[in-house]
């Protein structure tokens, strides 16, 4: 990006009327990250306003909602400084997964949530509520928090950069929304609750079709099994029709100018922008491979 740039001003300098631009691998993978950074950059808010809507379906008081939210950034933030401390420095994989921890983070205060609504629900006082709540749900979120880091963690164990610092952010900042979530969303529910009592009705979310397609696998669990194993099977066998994508035009975003560059330059010279680099034994094995 810095070499671009300072190119641009060169020839802006200089007045030529020309177009500059780099291609190749080095400019393909800098500008293709760069675009990857700034999408995040857009979309982590409209996450955090999309995962605090869904919450508020269940939690319609915005300041128990506000409450999940703060846990929820703090989890993520908490995570990528862990991830930074230890490696000191943050690459896109950190900040990658830091967009997906919004989602699985706030699964925790959801089950918690649920809990405690339910229990001023049946009259019961906020610290009564709250020690029913964690009583239900605290295990089951411990449990499901760190099946999910083992399961990420394992990631850290794959001899790629960007695959590992996802799953070393992974195991961390699910481990930290954990713990955020069982500790900073009920002590600040129960500040809110203690200043303002408030008697809630049951967490209520209403799905089209969902309370039937539960009864159905109920009333005929067997045929649900039989449909289950069926489509288990048929994607089984369509796992070896697929390739694995070597081709980085493909694997690369669309936008990358580099990309465009490259097209350019095969049109006009009718020569490819890729480098090979390739042991020779003699003069006369050169002349036999050109």
């Amino acid at each position: 990006t810095i070499i671009d740039r300072v190119t641009q001003e060169i020839v802006k300098e200089l007045g030529l009327n020309v177009t500059a631009a780099y291609t190749g691998l080095s400019a393909v993978g800098a500008q293709d990250q760069g675009a990857v950074v700034s999408r995040i950059i857009v979309l982590t808010p409209i996450t955090i306003i999309g995962v605090l809507f869904l919450v508020y379906l269940i939690e319609p008081r915005i300041s128990r909602v506000a409450v999940a939210g703060l846990a929820l950034a703090g989890s993520v933030l908490m995570g990528l400084a862990t991830v930074g401390a230890i490696q000191g420095r943050i690459t896109l994989g950190s900040a990658f997964f830091g967009l997906l921890l919004l989602g699985l983070g706030i699964d925790f205060g959801i089950h918690l949530l649920v809990a405690l609504r339910d229990g001023r629900a049946h009259d019961l006082s906020p610290d009564d509520a709250l020690r029913r709540a964690i009583n239900i749900s605290a295990e089951l979120i411990v449990l499901g928090a760190f099946s999910s880091a083992l399961a990420f963690g394992v990631l850290t164990l794959i001899p790629n950069s960007l695959t590992r610092d996802m799953g070393l952010t992974a195991f961390f900042g699910v481990l930290i929304g954990m713990v955020l979530m069982l500790t900073l969303l009920p002590a600040g529910w129960l500040i809110l609750e203690r200043r303002h009592a408030h008697h809630d009705s049951p967490a209520k979310l209403t799905i089209p079709g969902l309370s039937s397609l539960i009864t159905f696998s109920i009333d005929r669990p067997k045929s649900v099994l039989a449909f289950g194993t069926i489509l288990a099977i048929v994607g089984a066998c369509g796992i070896p029709r697929y390739k694995t994508e070597t081709d980085l035009e493909k694997i690369f975003s669309n936008d990358v100018p580099a990309l465009a560059v490259a097209d350019r330059i095969q049109e006009l010279f009718e020569t490819a922008t890729t480098t090979y680099t390739a042991r020779v034994e003699n003069l006369e094995q050169a002349r036999d491979w050109k």
